[in-house]
């Protein structure tokens, strides 16, 4: 019993000290403190050492249990907490973790402010500063303002200040506020720029002349971080600054200024600085801005006076580019006042011709009856554009509108947009008169409209118009023609079989054959009785051109109830080499027990890769069909029996591989004994390849589940083990091979030439070289992998990015799910584009996407080439952007995220480029194995 509990004990030691990556004597030592029973530590450890719990409740569990202990429990996962330098404290990391979000969202407040007390007491000793650093993160969920007095020294401490200021910004209180202000005399560099952004967040409107100061600095970051911060604020008495900051730079610079101050003076309209807001709007209004900062500041003076500048939008509406003019008609529409319908259509009659289509599309989202009137007095109007417009608010205001009209200004439409818009309107509409309408426009309609009016009939099944729509088979259009296959091939009856059997005869593209044969396959199908329909097809064939023939050899098999073998039978036996070529396609695509034989005679027609794929499909066939083993066996010998040529039995052999394992062997072992020594080989071989996965190095033979080789002969036997034998060295020396191709390869990743080594993910075509760069274009989606994968390494290369452009740095990422998540990103971002300026401080560039933020901002300009290095060794990550270290951090930091973020426990994978939508380029990438 007593070397048990020794045992017992040592266990336990040795869990604790695989937790907290301690030594012995540390351990010692520490428990032999007052308060700090050897006892406790072991509970604890005991509680810990299945965390992460695999079940939620299990966690939740052990918990309670440590909420129960109180304080003591904190400071003993404290105690177990170390640098990742040391060793590994992830289960204690994890568990503190789970305890401050437990605490946070069930503890009581008592349980809050013990958890709060003890994580400040332990902050406060001398602890590694990752420790400190990680316990600061706990304090994010549970931190209160007792916490402030510990958290203000904090923030001069280039390690720590980061999460300090986190927390505060978390309880955004008057006295955390208070702290940042305090401090910020005191630091430099990136700290002040943090801690100024920080005042702007907490909205502290008395670090006002404060930042007032640092934004008269000469220091562009200061400078701007500081506008930001007043921007955020909204106190009057800070416009000068950002006309000055305006005035004094170019390029992005100015526009993230400009973007400051329409934020500012929204902010001051919040606050009811009306005056000064005002003075800000008319600033950018008449001055020479681009349209859609007028149109920003436009909306921050609607915000200030509402309808009293309902003149002044329409004003705007009738003289103003595309963006203005819709922008200040939406911000009309959104007064519900009743005389805003009248004002915008006396404004519409005085509108320009370039902006009336605005106005128009305006009453028909104000939804008010009362401007009917209005918009049916431009259904006629000379411009089609203008027509179609206030035909479609005309419907959206009374629900039904006159079909004639929409579909006489189908003709006079030119572009493809606006035909779309009018065919989504008569496809809406429900009038009894709209077929009618359709269906008298269509002889005399434009080559546009044409599609668009035949389309309308095939949905609305309008069988009575036959006549008129086969006479638009006979026009010189592939558009047009498609559509009335389209609407033949829904309505059609027999004699419309034979008017798409005339057209087979035409040399058209690859799609209008398509749609024909489908809508030829549908009219027989439908309209023609199952006694006829065989004789008609064989009238056809008989009756047919060459064209024909190989156009209703392809479709055959998809008409019900004809004997498809019989004219695939003649399609084969024609002297014409593309008929029999067509029958041989047919033959390959038809799912039908009546194809086997006709496969068989097909082979000696065929030579080469066609051979071999008339030859597969036959063994796929036979294996797919219903039927009993032997059944099955007996069609592959009728197709080796059936080939004529040494060379096609061989193949035939080969192809038996394609079968289920069973009837792939059973067939197979009856050329073991073949008279002809290289049909022999070949069996020998097709069933070596089969037998090769159940291979058994050790056993005298081949698995015993392979019975069907007892009734071989022991030369057999013998010859297909040495066969099997060979194989499996030979696959063992491609397999160790392969483990050398499949070490981390190190190098330069690209040429300069070309892609190789690389391997599109996502959307085929949308990367390229040129002139030594790596680019995409920005089309579709998805990402550029390496063929190779890497674990601990060092990549560096160049990129470029477009204004306002997107991509990211994939890292040890699968090739399934988002490499983001399923792996790592860094992210890559134009950080000085307007859209991009609210985005949380981890989507910025270099920051360890979702995870960690880069701790300074050394991007360059859009269009600039900019310098990425990324070293990850196990879970040690370091970026460094454009020659400074921005991100130096261990991702076991982070492993409460695992569960949204999986690919924080990733150490090897494929390192990729991301396609974001926007032209990026890369150059000078390469990549180099850590020792």
């Amino acid at each position: 019993m007593k070397k048990l509990r020794k045992y017992l004990y040592l266990g336990l030691i040795f869990t604790l000290l695989m937790i907290s990556g301690k030594s012995i004597e540390e351990a010692n030592a520490q428990t032999a403190e007052p308060g700090h029973q050897q006892e406790f530590y072991e509970e604890i450890t005991r509680l810990i050492v299945n965390m992460p719990a695999e079940e939620k409740e299990e966690e939740k569990w052990v918990n309670e249990q440590m909420t129960a202990y109180g304080a003591e429990a904190v400071q003993a996962l404290s105690w177990m907490l170390t640098d990742p330098a040391v060793g590994s404290d992830l289960k204690a990391r994890y568990a503190l973790s789970s305890l401050a979000n437990y605490t946070a969202g069930f503890g009581s407040e008592p349980d809050k402010q013990n958890f709060e007390s003890a994580l400040l007491a332990e902050i406060k000793k001398d602890r590694p500063i990752d420790v400190k650093d990680f316990l600061l993160e706990q304090l994010i969920l549970t931190g209160s303002d007792r916490s402030v007095p510990v958290l203000e020294p904090l923030l001069v401490h280039e390690r720590l200040y980061n999460n300090a200021l986190k927390v505060l910004l978390t309880l955004n209180t008057p006295s955390a506020a208070e702290a940042v202000r305090n401090t910020l005399p005191a630091v430099d560099g990136e700290q002040k720029i943090a801690l100024i952004k920080a005042l702007g967040e907490l909205e502290d409107k008395s670090s006002t002349e404060q930042l007032m100061e640092f934004a008269a600095s000469d220091q562009w970051p200061i400078k701007r971080m500081s506008l930001n911060s007043l921007a955020n604020i909204g106190e009057t008495g800070s416009s000068r600054y950002f006309e000055e900051a305006i005035q004094g730079y170019e390029g992005f610079r100015e526009s993230e200024v400009v973007s400051y101050y329409l934020h500012y003076a929204n902010r001051l309209a919040v606050e009811g600085y009306s005056e000064e807001s005002n003075r800000i709007t008319e600033y950018f209004l008449q001055s020479d801005f681009a349209e859609h900062i007028k149109n920003s500041a436009l909306q921050v003076r609607f915000h200030l006076y509402g309808e009293d500048i309902s003149d002044e939008l329409l004003e705007t509406a009738q003289s103003s580019e595309a963006l203005r003019a819709k922008s200040a008609l939406a911000m009309i529409n959104s007064l519900e006042e009743s005389e805003v319908t009248e004002q915008i259509v006396d404004a519409l009659k005085s509108a320009p011709e370039s902006n009336k289509i605005y106005f128009i599309e305006a009453l028909g989202e104000r939804g008010d009856e009362s401007a009917a009137s209005a918009l049916r007095s431009h259904t006629g109007d000379t411009n089609s554009e203008i027509r179609i417009a206030a035909l479609y608010s005309l419907y959206q205001l009374e629900g039904e509108i006159d079909p004639g009209l929409v579909v006489t200004v189908l003709n006079d439409v030119d572009s493809d947009e606006g035909v779309q818009r009018v065919e989504e309107l008569l496809l809406q509409l429900e009038s009894e008169n709209i077929v009618k309408a359709v269906a008298s426009a269509l002889p005399d309609a434009s080559l546009k409209a044409k599609p668009v009016l035949i389309r309308v009939l095939t949905i609305r099944l309008a069988d009575e118009y036959l006549d008129q729509v086969r006479n638009e088979l006979d026009i010189n259009n592939e558009n047009v023609r498609i559509a009335a296959y389209e609407y033949l091939g829904s309505v059609g009856v027999e004699e419309d079989a034979g008017t798409l059997f005339d057209q087979m005869g035409e040399n058209f593209s690859d799609e209008e054959l398509s749609v024909l044969q489908d809508a030829f396959a549908s009219v027989v199908n439908r309209s023609v009785s199952d006694a006829d329909r065989n004789d008609l097809i064989g009238q056809y064939y008989s009756e047919g051109t060459t064209d024909q023939k190989k156009q209703l050899i392809q479709v055959v098999t998809r008409i019900e109830g004809v004997d498809n073998a019989g004219i695939l039978r003649r399609g084969l036996n024609h002297e014409n080499r593309e008929i029999q070529f067509a029958a041989i396609q047919s033959l390959r695509e038809w799912n039908s027990a009546d194809a086997l034989p006709l496969l068989i005679g097909s082979v000696p027609m065929t030579s080469g890769e066609e051979q071999l794929a008339v030859i597969g499909r036959y063994v796929q066939l036979v294996n797919d069909l219903d039927g009993t083993l032997n059944q099955k066996e007996q069609r592959l010998h009728e197709l080796f029996n059936g080939t004529q040529s040494e060379d096609s039995k061989i193949s035939a052999l080969e192809q038996f591989e394609q079968a289920d394992d069973l009837l792939a062997l059973q067939a197979v072992g009856v050329y073991l004994t073949n008279r002809n020594e290289n049909i022999r080989n070949a069996a020998y071989q097709t069933v070596s390849n089969l037998l090769l996965p159940h291979y058994k190095e050790e056993s005298e033979g081949v698995d015993g589940t392979m019975a069907v080789l007892a009734v071989l002969n022991e030369d057999s036997r013998e010859k297909i083990k040495s066969i099997l034998s060979e194989k499996a060295e030979l696959d063992s020396e491609d397999s160790d091979e392969d483990e050398t191709d499949t070490e981390p390869k190190y190098g330069t990743l690209f040429n300069g030439i070309n892609l190789e080594g690389w391997q599109i993910i996502g959307t085929p075509g949308t990367w390229g070289v040129e002139d030594g760069i790596l680019f995409t274009d920005g089309d579709g989606s998805g990402w550029l992998s390496t063929e190779n994968r890497y674990d601990n390494f060092v990549i560096e290369l160049e990129y470029r990015v477009p204004e306002g452009g997107n991509s990211g740095l994939f890292l040890r990422s699968p090739r399934e799910g988002n490499p983001a998540y399923e792996g790592l990103e860094i992210q890559i971002l134009d950080d000085y584009a307007d859209q991009y300026a609210d985005l949380k401080p981890w989507q910025f560039t270099g920051s360890i996407y979702f995870e960690e933020a880069a701790s300074k901002r050394v991007t360059k300009p859009a269009g600039e080439w900019q310098s990425l290095k990324v070293r990850a060794e196990g879970p040690e990550i370091q970026v460094t952007l454009n020659g400074e270290l921005i991100v130096n951090t261990t991702l076991i930091n982070y492993m409460n995220n695992v569960p949204n973020h999986p690919g924080l426990l990733k150490r090897s994978g494929f390192v990729g480029l991301q396609n974001h939508g926007d032209r990026v380029d890369f150059r000078n990438i390469k990549i180099s194995e850590i020792d």
